[in-house]
């Protein structure tokens, strides 16, 4: 009987410790156009419990039933000076260097000598350079089980290499 209560304890004991199914720091770097640089964290942790699944996006936390499909981080230009990234910054800056897993993303100024872009902003994700159709665009990222599984983006057009 004791041997049973002891097993019944562990079981219980086991199901309430929080298992992370993953996390992702996250951490960056603001620029500023006064050439400051600032860090920030950004990132991505999905925690099991046994009253449910907390997902976290930064310092933002939600109950979730699931693994969220995505989650879209928007970039806007201002006045084709600065940007804004509402979960990175309080107000505009000027480009940004994220370390988001396995994932490099870079947001910098790039004179488009054939084609004017909003900002003259190209954003390279793992090396590979986007500029924006308009005056904003997401990083979206997407998630399964073991964590990040893709990021994409919305609003902005894959450079080519012919506008150089």
């Amino acid at each position: 009987m004791l041997k049973r209560l002891t097993c019944i304890w562990m079981l219980v004991l086991y199901s309430t410790v929080v298992n992370a199914d993953f996390n992702f720091a996250g951490k960056g770097t603001l620029r500023y156009p006064t050439g400051v640089e600032t860090p920030f964290e950004f990132g991505f942790t999905l925690v099991q419990r046994a009253s449910g699944n907390i997902f976290h996006a930064g310092t933002y936390e939600m109950e979730v039933s699931q693994v969220p499909e995505k989650y879209s981080i928007w970039i806007s230009v201002h006045e084709d000076k600065h940007v804004y990234v509402q979960e990175f910054a309080g107000g505009y800056f000027e480009g940004f260097t994220w370390l988001l897993g396995e994932h490099q993303i870079i947001l910098k100024k790039k004179v488009n000598q054939r084609k004017k872009v909003p900002g003259n902003y190209v954003l390279s994700v793992d090396g590979v350079d986007h500029f924006l159709k308009g005056k904003s665009g997401s990083v979206d990222v997407y998630f399964d089980s073991k964590g990040i599984k893709d990021v994409d983006l919305s609003g902005f057009v894959k450079d080519l290499g012919i506008s150089e």
